[in-house]
């Protein structure tokens, strides 16, 4: 547990606060076949009762809807929430706007789960917690989306922010996303917990292709860009470099799904 302590900044956690449109627009999706699967071994069927941690725009949990589960959401952000409200496509889902670490739950889940969002929960808290939400045996689901790039894109990158945004790049500094270090974190949790049981990691993989505009947009949304000073000058830079570009801009995205069972 020390490692997932002190490796994020979890203050960044507020920063999303006024990004909701955005958001909502530009960000990706988690793949409906993988949430499907996992469903389906895990003996999770419609109208199951979940329980999403940090739904932010409601991304994820209208994948879940869409598949039947009786979903109560929360997130801190308010605007975030309230995009979330007019998106959904179920009008029995409900939302709540709390942290998750005062969370009150009326009743248990069979399922529990987090969307690129757990990695902001005090981990103090929230694994203990999420084990007093589940039923007995209940699915507890972290989702991650990790970018990634070719190599000959990704040295290009490299250059534009050394030159535009060295304050994340400097030397010593962990180059992984926060995303890569929560996973990182997360396995080792699942591999010494006594609270959790059954542990599976299922992986799915696929691209997406991004204009200048779209890119610089997906940017404006992670938290530590949106904390950056000065960024308009880094944007302008990489939304010149895809445009110039004579080939298209592609993320390689592979979606990670980390499940495990409440343990009696």
């Amino acid at each position: 547990m020390t490692s997932l302590t002190q490796s994020i900044d979890r203050n960044k956690k507020t920063a999303f606060k006024g990004t909701a449109k955005t958001y909502n627009k530009i960000r990706s999706g988690y793949p409906v076949e993988l949430v499907k699967r996992i469903c389906l071994e895990c003996n999770l069927t419609a109208r199951s009762h979940a329980l999403e941690i940090g739904c932010g725009t409601g991304i994820a949990t209208r994948t879940f809807e869409d598949l039947g589960f009786k979903i109560h959401a929360i997130d801190i952000a308010d605007d975030l929430l309230e995009c979330a409200k007019i998106c959904a496509t179920d009008p029995d889902t409900t939302f709540e706007l709390i942290s998750f670490e005062h969370f009150i739950p009326q009743a248990a889940f069979d399922l529990v789960f987090s969307a690129t969002a757990f990695h902001w929960v005090d981990p103090k808290i929230g694994y203990e917690k999420v084990w007093q939400c589940l039923q007995d045996d209940g699915v507890f689901l972290i989702l991650s989306n990790i970018p990634s790039f070719d190599e000959h894109t990704r040295t290009e990158l490299d250059q534009i922010y050394l030159k535009l945004a060295p304050s994340l790049t400097s030397s010593g500094r962990d180059r992984r996303s926060t995303t890569e270090i929560a996973l990182s974190d997360q396995l080792e949790y699942f591999s010494t917990t006594r609270r959790f049981k059954d542990f599976r990691r299922f992986n799915h993989n696929w691209e997406r292709e991004f204009s200048g505009d779209d890119y610089v947009a997906l940017l404006s949304t992670y938290s530590d860009h949106i904390l950056l000073d000065k960024k308009e000058g880094l944007f302008r830079g990489v939304k010149e470099y895809i445009e110039n570009r004579s080939t298209a801009f592609k993320v390689y995205y592979e979606t990670v799904a980390l499940v495990a069972n409440k343990r009696i």
